[in-house]
């Protein structure tokens, strides 16, 4: 359920192989069909997202090798754009969807520890919860 995976992905200290150690298990559990019972939520695009913006925000970001070459590391999200992925169903144009990229793509080239690891969302610093 939301607090199994908030309770993981919460988590400041999480280490790539204990995120990768959950999203085995969500895969596993969805093998064996009891994904539900164990706490996992239903959407398996929502779990890959999540799992790949923790990856980006806690793990990637704070690498040695990263900082060393000064490389700006962020996670971000269109929001719900009306595409064919939504069934149309979105509430954004894709241009308003593309904004925060672009945004992001506008910065000036130099690592912002304000802005290192965090996510975005409609152009400016956002939470996942």
């Amino acid at each position: 359920n939301y607090y199994v995976c908030k309770a993981t992905f919460s988590n400041p200290a999480i280490s790539k192989s204990q995120l990768l150690g959950f999203l085995h298990a969500f895969e596993e559990a969805v093998k064996n069909g009891d994904y539900a019972q164990k706490g996992f939520p239903k959407s398996a695009y929502g779990m890959r997202k999540l799992g790949i913006n923790i990856y980006t925000m806690k793990i990637l970001s704070q690498r040695q090798d990263i900082k060393d070459k000064h490389i700006q590391v962020y996670a971000q999200c269109p929001g719900y754009v009306k595409t064919d992925m939504s069934s149309q169903k979105g509430v954004l144009t894709i241009e308003e969807g593309a904004r925060t990229t672009v945004f992001l793509a506008e910065l000036p080239f130099e690592v912002n520890n304000a802005y290192q690891g965090h996510f975005f969302e409609r152009s400016a610093l956002s939470s996942l919860w």
